[in-house]
C-alpha cells in the first residue's frame, strides 16, 4: 500500500513538474509576444507620424497649386488687357503714318 502511495506522489510529482516547465514556457510566449506587439505599437506611430507629415505636405502643394492657378489667372488676364491696348495702339499709329 505505501509502494502504491509512493507511486502516486512520485506520479503527481512528475505531472506537477511537467505542469510548471509547460506554465513556464507559456509566460515567456506571452512575454514575448507582449514584445512584439510593443514593438507594432512603435511602428503604427513612426507610421502614422510619417502619414501626417505626408498629409501636411500634401495641403501645402494644394494650397500652392491653388495660388498659382491664381496667379496664372491674373497673368492671363493681363497679357488678353495688354494685347488689347496694344491693338489699340497700332490704330493710333496707323492714323498718323506718313504717306
Amino acid at each position: 500500500m505505501i509502494s502504491n502511495v509512493d507511486q502516486h506522489v512520485t506520479t503527481i510529482s512528475e505531472a506537477v513538474g511537467g505542469q510548471e516547465k509547460t506554465t513556464q514556457s507559456m509566460v515567456n510566449q506571452i512575454m514575448q509576444t507582449g514584445d512584439e506587439v510593443g514593438k507594432m505599437a512603435q511602428n503604427v506611430r513612426r507610421t502614422t507620424t510619417a502619414s501626417e507629415g505626408i498629409a501636411s505636405d500634401v495641403a501645402a502643394v494644394s494650397s500652392s497649386a491653388h495660388e498659382v492657378a491664381d496667379a496664372m489667372g491674373r497673368v492671363n488676364k493681363q497679357a488678353v488687357e495688354l494685347a488689347e491696348m496694344g491693338e489699340e495702339l497700332r490704330a493710333i499709329i496707323g492714323r498718323y503714318r506718313l504717306s
